[in-house]
């Protein structure tokens, strides 16, 4: 193991909380099965397609009729450009991804709906997902952070970190995570954040739908806290201070999140959050349909722009605690005092959002507002809103012709199909056996998993295949 891996695992327990199982799945640490090491051309297919069965074995080449049991397993064995395929079932693992595809070849983690990976609380991490390398794609399946689904108001039952983790060292800039696609068909139920991007660069995350709460750690007992986040973009000064000769921000970039669905309102601290650091981060057609809240003595916000240079827009945020949009931070005194400071809560865009729902709070704020220069005159755009509450500046008024008009607003607007097409590239015949013989049977499994799994492709996933 590199250097640079312990680096990162560090990073990770530290801000996870939790450690982590070196690059194997807990199930088959578990059931102790040994794997037979074949080499890559026996291993893997032509069709670069390795499928996992709950009813599989570990020791399998990964075809139709020989599956793997444990995704960890397959992930092992995965080279860019090849697809894991994960049929209907249940998964009880930490999946650790620390191989890197290509812009043009990516490693992908799919399958339908059916498929859900669970937390599994044997492994002493909170997370059931940690990416580490770059270009990883994940589509389709679905991701729960309840370990005991019988029992969803036993705090005990939730992972206390992150139930998804995207993660790179951040002491160089080469070690960002670049190039992750987190779309996969449902995400919920976690002790703290659902989907966290730290040192990240060039991702898109979404679309998909929130299916249980963040948060229940605290929501469950009486833990004063707020580490609730469905989407939390950067890494919070204190966290930072954790880490080791490091004492910069974290510059997680060019983030686009979009059409999260929350219209259950299931409960949470924000939609989205934001992190001072964080730059150039778009969020578009997201639902927040309430439950968002805290247990601290200030007011939480559905979302929180803490970063610069960042967009929001044709948003529906309703019916939650505090305030349904803050704008900006306070500069704690151990920030560097450097052009990143000067910046944060600057230069964002905001138009063609729906506000309503936050009578306790405002609609719109700006804290810490235009004495600290992250006012509403400090932003870039401002315009087209529809907020109901009290707002600071004018976010209602006619944007400039220049501005974009949205499709909709929402997770249902911007043509929210074109992002739920079937995965490109990946046709029935691509899950045959290495001697085209499959059964009928096995066949028919894989086509209706393909043919009712709704699977995702991001739209805008060219957008970030530039290097």
């Amino acid at each position: 193991m590199t250097d640079g891996t312990v680096r990162r695992r560090s990073v990770l327990a530290g801000l996870c909380g939790g450690t982590l199982v070196a690059g194997t799945s807990t199930a088959k640490a578990a059931n102790a099965k040994g794997s037979t090491r074949l080499s890559a051309g026996e291993e893997l297919r032509a069709e670069s397609t390795v499928i996992v069965d709950s009813a599989g074995s570990d020791g399998n080449p990964g075809t139709v009729d020989e599956p793997i049991e444990t995704i960890g397993e397959a992930v092992e064995r995965v080279q860019p450009g090849e697809t894991i395929y994960v049929t209907p079932g249940e998964y009880r693992e930490l999946v650790v991804i620390e191989q890197s595809g290509t812009p043009e070849n990516p490693i992908e983690l799919t399958g339908p709906p059916e498929a859900v990976l669970r937390w599994n609380p044997d492994t002493q991490a909170p997370a059931a997902l940690v990416i580490l390398g770059d270009h990883v794609h994940v589509t389709g399946l679905t991701i729960d952070g309840l370990a005991d689904p019988d029992h969803p108001e036993d705090p005990d039952a939730y992972g206390d970190g992150p139930l998804v983790h995207l993660t790179g060292s951040g002491f160089e800039l080469e070690d960002y995570v670049e190039g992750a696609v987190i779309a996969p068909h449902g995400v919920g139920n976690s002790g703290r954040q659902l989907v966290n991007l730290n040192f990240v660069k060039d991702a898109e995350i979404g679309p998909f739908r929130v299916t249980g709460r963040a948060g229940a750690k605290w929501q469950l007992t009486d833990e004063e806290n707020h580490n609730g986040e469905i989407v939390y973009i950067g890494t919070a000064r204190t966290n930072i201070e954790q880490i080791d000769d490091f004492d910069g921000w974290d510059r997680t970039q060019n983030i686009h999140v979009h059409h999260i669905d929350n219209s259950a309102g299931h409960s949470h601290s924000q939609l989205v959050d934001v992190k001072a650091g964080a730059e150039d981060v778009t969020i578009e057609y997201c639902t927040d349909g309430g439950g968002s809240q805290n247990d601290q003595d200030w007011a939480v916000s559905a979302v929180k722009l803490s970063g610069y240079s960042c967009t929001l827009r044709w948003c529906l945020i309703q019916d939650g605690d505090g305030n349904g949009v803050n704008v900006g931070t306070e500069i704690s005194e151990d920030s560097p005092n450097d052009k990143i400071a000067e910046r944060v809560g600057t230069e964002n865009a905001i138009y063609g959002n729906e506000i309503s729902g936050f009578e306790d709070g405002w609609g719109l704020a700006f804290f810490p507002g235009s004495d600290a220069g992250q006012g509403p005159e400090h932003q870039a755009i401002l315009c087209g809103n529809s907020i109901e509450g009290r707002t600071a500046g004018d976010p209602e008024t006619e944007c400039p012709e220049d501005v974009p008009v949205g499709e909709g607003v929402g997770h249902t607007g911007g043509d929210p199909e074109a992002s739920r097409a079937a995965i490109s590239n990946f046709e029935l015949s691509e899950v045959e056996s290495a001697d085209q013989s499959s059964s009928a049977d096995s066949l028919l499994y894989a086509a209706t998993a393909l043919a009712t799994g709704s699977l995702f492709v991001p739209y805008a996933l060219r957008r970030f295949r530039r290097r």
